[in-house]
C-alpha cells in the first residue's frame, strides 16, 4: 500500500465487535503496517490484546467517555471541530496525511462534519432489529446512514449485513463489501483441563453451553422458558455472569433483565442453570471443548461467533434459525450437516430433552474455508482501489 493503514477503533477489545479488531488487526498486518487509534479508554482495552508490534495511538485525555468529550468539543467557543469524529479524524489526518484510513463500528459516534476520506467497517445493525438495547436508536440510525453515505467502502461482516445497508440505506453495491468471516477463530489452544471441570462442578461431555453478553436480541428469555418447561435436561451453562440491574434500572430493558435475574436464581436452584463469568482464556477453552453441544438461542446477529466456533471444534450446534446463522450454515458446513435449528420454545425444548440422553449430531466443515487473512486481503485490496 506504501504507507500505514490506520484502524480508528471506537469500541475497544469487548464482545464480537472487539475480536473482530484482534483477530483482523494482525492479519491486515501481513499486507501492509497498521497503526491502531481510538480515544483512550478503547486504547487502554487493546493494550495487550493486539500484537506488541502493533502501534496505539491515544487521540483523548485519559479517562474521558465518549459522551463526556463530545460534549466538551461541542460546546467548547473558537472550536473548528464540529463533533468528536471531526477532531478524532482530522487529528489522523493531520499525523498521517496519506495514509487510508478504517473506522470500526462509526455508529457510536455521530459522523463527521467536513469531507475526511475513510472507510467504515460495520459490525452489525442491532438497533433496527432491538431499539430496546440503546438509548438513542432513531440518532445512531441516523448517524449510521451518514457515515455510509460519505464512506468510500464499507465492509462487512457478512453477506447478510451487507444486504441490509443496501436496503437500509441504498449504499452502493461497488463500495459496499462482504468480507464474510471463517470458521477459523481462534478458540484457545489450551489443552482442556480436568480441573477446571471440576472447580465449577461440570462433567466431561455432560453440559450445553451459551456464551454470549446480555441483549434483547441474544434470546435468553427464550432459553429461560425453554429450560422451565423441560423435564430432565442438562444444565446449561451461560457465561455472561448474573444481569446487572444497576446499568438500566427503569427501562424496558431493565425490567427484561430483573425478570431474567429471578428465572436464572430459580433455574439455577433446580440445576438446570450454571452461570459463570470473568473466565479465563484456558478457562473458555476447556469449556467449548467438553461442553455436549452449543446452544444459541439468538433472535439477531451480525455474524455468530460462537457457531463459528462449535464449527472450528467440530461441536454440535443447536441453534435459532436466523439470517447470519443460515449463512455461516451454507457456506462453511456440508450438506445436511447442520440439523439441529428450531425456530420456536417448543422446538427447543424438544432438542435440549432429546441431546440429555444422546449425543447430537456433529457439525462437518465443507472443504472450502475463508480465514482472516482473506478478509484482510480483500479490505486492502480495496483500500488500495481508494487511494
Amino acid at each position: 500500500m506504501g504507507t500505514n493503514l490506520i484502524y480508528l477503533d471506537t469500541f475497544g477489545a469487548s464482545g464480537g465487535v472487539g475480536r473482530v479488531t484482534r483477530e483482523l488487526v494482525p492479519a491486515l498486518s501481513r499486507f501492509t503496517p497498521v497503526s491502531v487509534a481510538g480515544c483512550s479508554h478503547v486504547v487502554a482495552s487493546l493494550r495487550g490484546n493486539l500484537p506488541a508490534d502493533v502501534p496505539l495511538h491515544n487521540l483523548t485525555p485519559a479517562k474521558a467517555s465518549l459522551r463526556r468529550l463530545s460534549y466538551e468539543i461541542a460546546k467548547r467557543k473558537g472550536s473548528p471541530f464540529k463533533n468528536l469524529s471531526t477532531y478524532l479524524l482530522s487529528v489522523l489526518r493531520k499525523r498521517f496525511p496519506l495514509s487510508p484510513l478504517l473506522v470500526n463500528f462509526p455508529q457510536l459516534l455521530s459522523p463527521p462534519r467536513e469531507t475526511l476520506s475513510y472507510s467504515l467497517l460495520i459490525y452489525d445493525l442491532n438497533w433496527l432489529s432491538y431499539p430496546e438495547n440503546f438509548e438513542r436508536p432513531k440518532e445512531i440510525d441516523s448517524w449510521c446512514r451518514q457515515w455510509c453515505g460519505g464512506a468510500d467502502f464499507i465492509f462487512c461482516i457478512s453477506e447478510f449485513i451487507r444486504t441490509e445497508l443496501i436496503e437500509r440505506y441504498g449504499t452502493s453495491l461497488e463500495k459496499t463489501v462482504a468480507t464474510p468471516l471463517a470458521p477459523f477463530v481462534n478458540c484457545g489452544t489450551s489443552f482442556p483441563d480436568a480441573a477446571v471441570l471440576q472447580r465449577f462442578g461440570l462433567h466431561d461431555t455432560g453440559f450445553f453451553l451459551y456464551p454470549s453478553v446480555f441483549g434483547l436480541h441474544k434470546g435468553h428469555d427464550l432459553l429461560v422458558t425453554s429450560l422451565k418447561e423441560a423435564n430432565r435436561t442438562l444444565p446449561v451453562v451461560l457465561t455472561c455472569g448474573r444481569p446487572e440491574l444497576a446499568s438500566a434500572p427503569s427501562t424496558a430493558y431493565g425490567s427484561y433483565l430483573a425478570g431474567l435475574s429471578a428465572d436464572f436464581a430459580a433455574l439455577e436452584a433446580d440445576g438446570k442453570l450454571v452461570i459463570l463469568q470473568g473466565l479465563t482464556d484456558a478457562e473458555m477453552s476447556t469449556l467449548r471443548q467438553k461442553c455436549r453441544a452449543f446452544v444459541l438461542p439468538s433472535r439477531y446477529e451480525g455474524y455468530g461467533f460462537p457457531f463459528a466456533e462449535a464449527i472450528t471444534l467440530g461441536k454440535p450446534v443447536i441453534r435459532s434459525e436466523i439470517p447470519a446463522f443460515q449463512e455461516i450454515a451454507e457456506r462453511h458446513c456440508l450438506p445436511g450437516n447442520d440439523q439441529c435449528t428450531f425456530t420456536n420454545v417448543m422446538e427447543l425444548t424438544a432438542l435440549l430433552q432429546t441431546y440429555s440422553h444422546s449425543p447430537p449430531p456433529t457439525v462437518h466443515m465443507s472443504a472450502v474455508q475463508w480465514s482472516w487473512l482473506d478478509c484482510a486481503k480483500k479490505i486492502h485490496q480495496c483500500l488500495i482501489e481508494s487511494i
